[in-house]
């Protein structure tokens, strides 16, 4: 026999049935929409069961986030709290040059900087990310130094938290930030997109007038000449067109 109790969000498993249960686990993880507690229990003579070993669970996310930290300590608290989240694909930096550098290289979804990082307060960078890509950007201060730093980052779109952290404030602000991220990379898309289609457009108009010099059509009959290609050959009309300016432009 093996059960599954969900009590305010809490799974318990019968420690003697483990592997199917976790196959359970498995499941909620990754088809529910909140956080697992995983709690591995063994049954007392008594009838009751004691709890060896609670686990928090989560479904994985898929963004990769670049922690910027002097303190190791700091680091490695913010990594579990990463890791009890869901973000697992993390990277770090101990100072700004290093941060800069990986995050130049990688485009990381999300920093988070702790400041003071070596060689600055960490605003200029959490500022300077900003311009160089799309990443939610997250800068821990001291209490003393909140304000000050707000006024700074407010206009850049940096998140601001102050330290010690709240886990529940960092672990929300963290699913906004990813909420966000995804937002920023639709938009990306899209922009790609009609960068793509205005790029075809312009080819297939040179096109349009590279038949119009070699060949004398009107620029009626080449409008329709790509047309009938593109419907006779089942491709894209950019594609013939493509054909065309290396046919007659090389």
């Amino acid at each position: 026999m093996y059960s599954i109790r969900m009590d305010n969000g809490v799974h318990c498993i019968d420690g003697q049935n483990v592997p199917i249960c976790i196959m359970f686990a498995v499941f909620f993880i990754f088809y529910g929409e909140h956080p697992f507690l995983l709690a591995v229990c063994r049954p007392q003579k008594d009838g009751s069961a004691m709890c060896q070993e609670v686990r928090m669970l989560t479904r994985p996310m898929p963004h990769s986030v670049l922690i910027v930290s002097a303190s190791e300590r700091d680091t490695e608290s913010i990594r579990g709290l990463l890791l009890e989240s869901g973000f697992a694909r993390t990277s770090v930096a101990s100072d700004a040059a290093t941060a800069r550098e990986r995050y130049g290289a990688e485009q990381h979804d999300i920093v988070i900087i702790s400041s003071p990082v070596q060689g600055e307060s960490g605003v200029r960078l959490a500022c300077d990310i900003t311009q160089m890509g799309y990443a939610g950007v997250l800068l821990l201060a001291k209490s003393e130094q909140y304000e000050e730093f707000s006024r700074r980052v407010e206009r850049y779109g940096v998140m601001l938290l102050q330290k010690p952290l709240s886990r529940a404030l960092f672990l929300q602000t963290l699913r906004l930030l990813a909420a966000m991220r995804e937002r920023m990379r639709s938009v990306e898309d899209r922009a790609r997109t009609l960068e793509t289609r205005m790029n075809e457009l312009k080819m297939i108009d040179r096109a349009k007038w590279v038949l119009v010099e070699y060949l004398k059509m009107s620029e009626a009959e080449a409008h329709r000449y790509i047309e009938k290609q593109a419907m006779d050959r089942r491709t894209t009309r950019g594609e013939i067109a493509e054909g065309i300016l290396k046919t007659y432009e090389n």
